[in-house]
């Protein structure tokens, strides 16, 4: 919900709008972690013996296609997709490849991370909750 940069609330916002959305590839797959678990990895890595680069992600990754899915249901929409299109439209989440990461070596050096099947979906509805009904227009 604290994403400064509202990708996540784009979509969310432009699917509840009934607007189009470009992407580029939508079997391509993406890592996320919350505000929260990153500023907890980041205490962690300050306070343990670390070296080197290591990466900080939620467990698990997600399809374009099955994040607009996830958006669909509470929104109540169906998703307006192009695979052509302006800036306007353009997902920030528009990658032609599959664009994740592994968190084994900070896992391996002990930190847990959370599962995104298990706060994705409800962080996705409590967004969706705060998007204006378009029929409640007078």
């Amino acid at each position: 919900m604290d994403d400064y940069t509202r990708r996540l609330h784009f979509h969310v916002e432009r699917i509840a709008g009934g607007e189009p959305i470009g992407f580029a590839n939508m079997k391509a797959e993406m890592s996320f972690i919350q505000a929260t678990e990153a500023a907890l990895f980041l205490k962690w890595a300050g306070t343990a013996v670390v070296e080197g680069p290591y990466n900080a992600t939620a467990n698990g990754r997600i399809s374009l296609a099955d994040l607009i899915k996830l958006i669909e249901a509470p929104t109540g929409k169906s998703a307006r997709i192009s695979l052509v299109g302006n800036d306007e439209i353009a997902s920030p989440y528009g990658i032609h490849t599959s664009w994740y990461m592994s968190n084994e070596k900070a896992v391996k050096s002990g930190f847990q991370f959370t599962n995104l099947d298990n706060w994705l979906q409800p962080l996705i509805e409590d967004i969706a909750s705060n998007v204006p009904n378009n029929n409640d227009k007078y």
